[in-house]
């Protein structure tokens, strides 16, 4: 099972929850389990809702399984923390679903924005902008 936390990833979980990335709140267990569903269904073949996930986690192994990628995820997105310096001008409350819309309206291809992990998006944004 591939769990990933990229743009396609966090667009699933802000339509789920209705807000933008920079307002999830990862203490709330409902919000941590959306986000969750989201990093799995997002990047396996398999389709399925997050009712039925939220049985699967009730499988201990399943459960097991799940919380060792997310950490694997989470280890790999801090050896970036306090490297990128994020410019918001003022939008703090900016959702990704719309970063993910800007960057495919000045044509970067939609299947490589929603691979993208969280870690690259500053970069990409820079080139934007120096365009």
């Amino acid at each position: 099972m591939k769990i990933k936390l990229n743009i396609k990833s966090i667009i699933t979980a802000e339509k789920l929850l209705g807000k933008s990335f920079g307002q999830f709140n990862l203490e709330d267990t409902e919000q941590w389990l959306v986000l969750s569903y989201a990093m799995v269904v997002s990047n396996n073949e398999e389709t399925f809702t997050l009712d039925t996930f939220r049985k699967l986690t009730k499988n201990k192994r399943m459960m097991s399984e799940i919380i060792q990628g997310i950490k694997k995820e989470i280890e790999y997105i801090e050896q970036y923390k306090g490297k990128e310096e994020v410019k918001t001008d003022g939008q703090s409350d900016i959702s990704i679903t719309e970063v993910a819309g800007m960057m495919i309206a000045n044509g970067i291809e939609p299947a490589f924005v929603y691979e993208m992990r969280t870690t690259e998006i500053t970069d990409i944004l820079q080139a934007i902008e120096d365009r």
